[in-house]
């Protein structure tokens, strides 16, 4: 399992980090909260921000999906059309 930012998810696919958290949001993609040991003293690491996370391989299939819902709707409002 290969983690990335939401930062860099967003930018890879040209959208906002919001977008990205929309998505976890409505249950399409898990976002992990990941601070990596050594990073912050044991004693501190309940009150430091954590970096949002997700996985590579979820994202592609997400995406995969949206991109298959959204040609199967232009198709849908292309036959209405006719």
């Amino acid at each position: 399992m290969s983690m990335i930012s939401l930062g860099d998810a967003a930018a890879r696919l040209g959208l906002s980090p919001e977008a990205i958290g929309e998505w976890a949001k409505k249950g399409l993609l898990h976002v992990h909260s990941v601070v990596t040991p050594g990073d912050v003293p044991p004693a501190f690491v309940g009150l430091v921000a954590r970096d949002q996370q997700v996985d590579e391989e979820e994202l592609a299939q997400v995406v995969e999906s949206l991109g298959w819902l959204q040609v199967s709707a232009e198709d849908w409002d292309d036959d209405e059309g006719e």
